[in-house]
């Protein structure tokens, strides 16, 4: 879209939001005079918020590695995202930690950012793991988000890259905190795996909050492609989960170039040995012959061709999405309100027509 064509749309949708606050006031609908300047908000900012979201144990932290290229955020079988972690844009790479109470940011080593862990659940018997776990939560409790600066080409232009805590948490802070950002997000990069296919839950996740968000710009991510057993059986996880993904979303959303199985862990080898990192025996057998093969070329091209092209029309049909779900909520009330004005109506004429006789 021509930068010309993008102004003039983006000022169209801008009027018709004020239109939208000054019929919400008219009408004494304050909710949706708030939604309408909260599109409004977003407009200004020219931010385009891209999630990362997925079960823990799906390979979430490895992936986000591979992308930057160097393992910096923990990885387990067990929950190790404690809080959102924000990747923007810098030529240096940088950590600082953003306090709830507003208190200047903290400025960390790239040691003491990876230590920013979820705590292990603590051993009811043992009074001291109790005490530790509840200190320790209480701590990452004061901390709104991390930022990572870091010299990431997707992040280039605005672009920030959000890591959410595992959808699946048992923790509930946790959770109310990755859906918090889901409401904000532009796009969604949604980790699925190979060796787990699409389950319940996910699929719950993926229409409740996700479709429920208004977010249409969704990219599938299968990992663990290195666990696979060659080019037959990882066509067969492609299909299923495309079958299966067809099944939950709506006609207009388009699969094409939106599912893509990788190997993470791989693609992070190959990043450290490029890098002239020391590699363990097991790093080393794990090392892929070249970098396409770890699925990452082709996801990395897809991503990159979209933030530089479509982030902006993207964020212009959201927000469209959003003030029409606005509308639409506003038109209910007020044919529920007239409803219940001629019910009223009615049954005064009734009350009127009883007494007309002793009149």
């Amino acid at each position: 879209m021509k930068l010309h064509d993008y102004l003039n749309r983006e000022e169209v949708l801008q009027l018709e939001l004020e239109n939208l606050k000054k019929i919400g006031r008219k009408l004494g609908m304050g909710s949706a005079v708030k939604q309408a300047q909260a599109i409004k908000n977003c407009l200004k900012s020219d931010t385009f918020h891209l999630l990362i979201v997925g079960e823990f144990s799906r390979g979430k932290s490895t992936f986000v590695n591979a992308l930057l290229g160097r393992k910096i955020l923990p990885s387990s079988k067990n929950p190790t995202t404690a809080i959102i972690s924000k990747i923007v844009y810098g030529e240096q790479p940088d950590y600082h930690i953003f306090y709830r109470d507003e208190a200047e940011p903290r400025r960390l080593s790239e040691a003491e950012f990876i230590k920013l862990t979820a705590p292990k659940e603590p051993d009811e018997n043992d009074p001291a793991s109790v005490q530790e776990y509840i200190r320790v939560q209480e701590e990452l409790s004061k901390i709104d988000f991390a930022q990572i600066t870091y010299p990431l080409p997707f992040c280039q232009n605005g672009v920030e890259v959000v890591d959410t805590p595992g959808t699946n948490d048992l923790n509930t802070v946790r959770l109310d905190i990755t859906y918090g950002y889901l409401a904000q997000a532009d796009a969604v990069v949604l980790l699925l795996s190979a060796t787990q296919p699409l389950s319940a839950s996910e699929a719950e996740f993926l229409r409740e909050r996700i479709l429920g968000n208004q977010i249409q710009d969704i990219f599938f991510v299968i990992s663990r492609k290195d666990e696979l057993d060659g080019p037959e059986q990882e066509q067969s996880v492609v299909d299923f989960m495309t079958e299966n993904l067809r099944k939950i979303l709506p006609k207009e959303i388009s699969l094409k170039n939106r599912i893509f199985l990788v190997a993470s862990r791989g693609a992070l080898i190959y990043h450290i040995n490029e890098q002239g990192g020391k590699l363990t025996m097991k790093q080393e057998m794990e090392l892929p012959e070249n970098f396409a093969e770890t699925g990452f070329t082709a996801f990395e091209e897809t991503l990159g061709n979209f933030l530089a092209e479509e982030k902006g029309m993207v964020r212009l049909r959201k927000h469209r999405r959003e003030a029409l779900s606005i509308i639409r909520t506003v038109q209910n009330d007020l044919s529920r309100n007239i409803a219940i004005a001629a019910h009223s109506a009615d049954e005064i004429r009734v009350k009127a027509a009883s007494l007309q006789g002793q009149f």
